[in-house]
């Protein structure tokens, strides 16, 4: 529980009595409680292994997404690895949704009617905007 006190998932007033914090009460909802096994069972073993993965790749950045240190790790891409994975899968998607949670939708926030005005439609043309995952809200 030190530990824990240490790094304020708990509070302590007096020897062996504790009480919950911001952080601890987080737990309970889907960012805490869906973003841990996230992180350790699939973030984490990437993580370690960043030494290694850098040291024999010269120190660069990958410059493909199949020389990714996930990939690299772990085997297989991180949706790769999800989708053999279904818990892992819906836990990831519910921590995403999470973060996400009362704040503006991108469609609200962006400017898109702005750069859009002037405009020129080209026939047969697509029109894509990259929001970088989620549940795409």
């Amino acid at each position: 529980m030190r530990v824990m006190n240490a790094l304020g998932l708990c509070a302590t007033s007096e020897p062996e009595k504790y009480i919950a914090t911001d952080k601890s009460a987080s737990m309970i909802h889907p960012i805490g409680r869906d973003g841990v096994p996230c992180i350790f069972d699939l973030t984490v073993p990437t993580l370690s292994k960043l030494p290694e993965y850098f040291r024999l790749h010269g120190y660069r950045n990958p410059q493909e997404y199949s020389t990714s240190p996930m990939k690299w790790a772990v085997g297989k891409s991180q949706f790769e690895w999800l989708a053999e994975n279904k818990l892992h899968q819906d836990l990831f998607n519910s921590y995403m949704s999470s973060r996400r949670e009362g704040r503006l939708n991108w469609f609200i926030i962006y400017p898109i009617e702005r750069l859009m005005t002037g405009a020129v439609a080209i026939a047969d043309a697509v029109f894509l905007v990259d929001i970088g995952g989620e549940s795409g809200a």
